[in-house]
């Protein structure tokens, strides 16, 4: 926001714009005083010290000009007893009753553009809690104050309430003040401790239900609300109905353990900004507890506290928590975690909450998922419209813990039921999350043995969960340091039964798995990048159609890409560099299952790595995996670039590199076999007599320049070995014999007799029986 001016002038007549007696507010945040230019008649600036209790002279006749930077501001008042006026720090003055606005520069709109809201209708009052016998002093019960102070501003249609921090200790005790529509409660720091629970609630009272019901148009800003961990003690806000409702620059320290900080029950349009949480009283079986609790209007939900006629079962709908923070605490050599931020955990029946929003916040250290198993640190059921973007996730201290559940209710209360307190949860149709968006979050230090994934998304099978976006996240050091085995600690993203994903872009390293999709339709897994994978970097398997699985990069891996029991599937132009040695698998990229499958144009480099005992296949299909096909595959390092094993049919169209051939094992009797296109084959040139194995070279020019030369086959029960033999050279004949006893097409061998004749033979499976495939 730009800066604030205001030009006043001084001086005692009718028609000038400030009066000995005005109010004139100027804020402060974190120790940061703003300074003030004055400008008399002659315009040369005289600057007043950058400091809170400064005091200065305005003449009566001069015009000041005062400029208000955004978060540069403090609280200040005009003090004139005489025409000569004292611009004096409101912490040395005692407290006076209210007093007029100017009429040349209206407070409240002054206010409103401060706070950078429109909260504040124009003329609206200002009144301070000190003034209606608020004590603030921690001891006393300043509740009747505070309602006082709320009645004056309700008579006149809002307003501001004012906690000076200055006034007694600065820590205010109340319980349940009723809020008010078009209400601004401001304060320079200022502490509120509740009774019990609740400092303010907004509640109907009545049989009227709907958005904005109870409350509009209310901003809370620099407030602090304290409970007390070692004497189970809340700090919490209730708001049934409430709509246009934010808070910035509020803190919550120690507020938490089974309840919440915001308990938000139907609301509409809240923003919670630059806020801080820190510290939460773990209390068993209330792990899941949010500081943020998204619910429905439910009588259940607050407690049976508010009118039974007033609960609809309405959703909340636009729910921001941006900029803040999620902090442990340490209380006597003790540290409690960090408040869960935002969530919730019960639905009415169809009642979808919608457009929920969690952005650039910073959080560390929340409660352990072990605490209760179906936590997490965000926790949602029940939405349309999920943000989850540019957040800072740290684990520390509870590396055992979902960072991230989004998942289905199949239990939830009936819409007849919302106004019974006593009502309970029955079987509904399943309610999913859609239009989920994870983007742009860092999740690191989460090296927990558990099996809780960082990021987990599922639907039902009855309802799957449609149109999942995780992008342009980073998985740092998320593997346990003392490893117990490579199926150890956390995925990082774990989706199933869902309709259309997205997961781009992302960058891992030091992870256990980063990808694994189970029964999913519609997954793309495009541009990430993986380092230092311990257990399979993508997992897709059961069932499902459509995956396709491009450009990515996998560097110190295990196992590599598995996609199974899938029906349309590409796998093309992705990168596997220094596998790790895996006995679990035979190929890097693994299809064992599924059908119209593509696989094109890879890179598997087994080079600056140790030889694989097992794993020596860069592209494997096997058992019921029906219609593959691959092109193009790189395998340097590897025995065989690509083959059909268990019975897996398919084409395999690739140029093979010595040493790296396609093969077919297994499969069954009169399955199909496609191998097309350039492969490239080993040749050897002899000018003797030759004898040759199963895995001696494919091709063999023999030169009978000097004499005529024999070729001796192998005696094997190999099938489908085959050798091209040529007489490349010299006026003799190349004659070709089976092993003692054998046949070539019936006969006991087989001549070259000509220059330049060839002839191609393969083995049959049964011993020195040979045929002829080929010749010219």
């Amino acid at each position: 926001m730009a800066d604030c001016t205001v030009t006043l002038n001084i001086g005692d007549g009718p028609d000038e714009a400030v009066h000995p007696g005005d109010v004139l507010i100027h804020r402060v945040i974190e120790g940061v005083h703003g300074g003030l230019d004055i400008l008399p008649k002659a315009l040369k600036p005289v600057p007043l010290r950058r400091d809170p209790f400064a005091t200065v002279d305005l003449e009566q006749g001069e015009v000041y000009r005062f400029e208000f930077p955004r978060h540069k501001l403090t609280f200040y008042k005009l003090i004139p007893a005489t025409p000569t006026a004292l611009y004096s720090s409101l912490t040395t003055v005692p407290p006076t009753p209210a007093l007029p606005i100017p009429s040349g520069v209206e407070l409240a709109e002054l206010i409103a553009e401060i706070l950078g809201g429109l909260f504040v209708p124009k003329g609206s009052q200002v009144v301070n809690v000190a003034d209606h016998g608020a004590i603030g002093d921690g001891a006393a019960n300043d509740t009747a104050a505070v309602v006082s102070a709320l009645d004056e501003l309700e008579a006149q249609g809002g307003g501001i309430l004012f906690y000076p921090s200055s006034h007694g200790t600065g820590v205010y005790v109340q319980a349940d003040v009723p809020l008010i529509s078009n209400l601004t409660v401001v304060s320079d720091g200022a502490v509120i401790r509740p009774v019990s629970y609740d400092a303010f609630t907004a509640f109907a009272g009545a049989a009227v239900q709907g958005y904005g019901s109870t409350v509009k148009n209310v901003h809370f800003e620099g407030l602090r609300f304290e409970g007390s961990i070692l004497a189970s003690k809340n700090a919490a806000l209730t708001l049934h109905h409430a709509q246009n409702v934010s808070f910035s620059r509020c803190t919550w320290t120690e507020a938490q353990g089974s309840g919440h900080c915001l308990d938000l029950l139907g609301c509409r349009d809240v923003l919670i900004e630059d806020c801080t949480f820190q510290g939460f009283r773990v209390e068993t079986g209330r792990g899941f507890a949010e500081a943020v609790q998204i619910d429905n209007s439910t009588s259940v939900g607050c407690s049976g506290r508010d009118h039974t006629g007033s609960f609809d079962g309405l959703p909340c709908e636009n729910i921001t928590v941006r900029g803040s923070r999620f902090l442990p605490i340490t209380i006597g050599g003790t540290t409690y975690p960090a408040p869960n931020p935002i969530g919730g955990h019960a639905v009415v029946d169809g009642m979808y909450h919608r457009n929920i929003r969690f952005e650039n916040n910073y959080v560390v250290d929340c409660v352990p998922t072990d605490t209760q198993s179906s936590a997490a640190w965000l926790r949602f059921v029940g939405i349309k419209g999920l943000h989850i973007e540019s957040n800072t996730f740290i684990a520390t201290t509870t590396p055992n813990t979902r960072a991230i559940l989004t998942v289905k209710a199949a239990t939830g209360y009936s819409l007849a039921s919302v106004g019974d307190p006593s009502a309970t949860t029955t079987a509904i149709t399943p309610m999913v999350i859609d239009n989920a968006h994870i983007v742009g979050n860092l999740f690191t230090g989460f090296k927990g043995t558990g099996t809780y994934d960082l990021i987990e998304h599922g639907g039902d099978a009855a309802r799957y969960a449609k149109n999942v976006t995780v992008t342009d996240n980073d998985f740092i050091d998320c593997y346990p340091d003392a490893t117990v085995g490579v199926d150890t600690g956390p995925d990082c993203v774990q989706v199933y039964k869902t309709d259309g994903i997205l997961v781009a872009n992302n960058y891992a390293e030091k992870v256990k798995r980063f990808l694994v999709a189970d029964n999913v339709d519609r997954i793309r897994v495009l541009g990430n990048t993986v380092v230092d994978s311990n257990f399979q970097a993508i997992s897709i398997f059961n069932n499902g159609s459509q995956v396709q699985v491009q450009g990515n990069s996998f560097y110190d891996y295990h196992g590599g890409i598995n996609v199974s029991g899938y029906v349309g599937v590409i796998i093309t132009g992705n990168l596997l560099l220094k596998p790790k040695s895996y006995s679990g698998w035979v190929g890097h990229i693994r299809i064992p299952g599924g059908s119209q499958i593509i696989v094109t144009n890879n890179i598997v480099d087994n080079t600056a790595a140790t030889a694989h005992a097992t794993q020596n296949t860069a592209v494997e299909f096997l058992f019921s995996a029906t219609g593959g096909y691959e092109r193009g595959t790189l395998a340097p390092g590897l025995a065989v670039v690509a083959a059909l094993n268990g019975g897996a049919t398919g084409s395999l169209e690739t140029d093979v590199a010595p040493k790296a051939s396609p093969t077919f094992t297994g499969t069954a009797a009169f399955s199909h076999v496609d191998l097309m296109g350039r492969v490239r084959n080993s040749l050897t040139t002899t000018a003797g007599n030759l004898t040759l194995s199963t895995t001696s070279s494919r091709i063999h020019l023999v030169d009978a320049t000097a004499a005529a030369r024999t070729v001796t086959l192998p005696a094997t029960t190999t099938t489908g070995v085959r050798w091209t033999i040529k007489r490349s050279a010299g006026a003799n004949s190349v004659t070709i014999n089976p092993p003692g006893g054998g046949t070539i097409d019936g006969t006991a061998s087989y001549t070259l007799s000509t220059l330049y004749q060839y002839v191609e033979i393969m083995t049959t499976g049964t011993s020195g029986v040979f045929m002829v495939t080929g010749k010219g």
